[in-house]
């Protein structure tokens, strides 16, 4: 899967240069959907989308 992409819940894959911000439990999208973040990834999910962001 390329680096630009994130599975932040069992049912959704996301491209990360689509998000324009988070809240608790989910990312916002470009097309203002509201995407799940399981909870128990939570965290990890937070910390790999602001990775992303230092690389690009």
């Amino acid at each position: 899967m390329s680096p630009n992409f994130l599975r932040c819940h069992k049912s959704f894959v996301i491209n990360m240069n689509y998000i324009i911000g988070y809240k608790r439990y989910q990312f916002t999208l470009k097309n203002n959907y509201d995407v799940p973040i399981s909870p128990r990834l939570y965290l990890k999910r937070i910390n790999d989308y602001k990775n992303y962001l230092l690389i690009w």
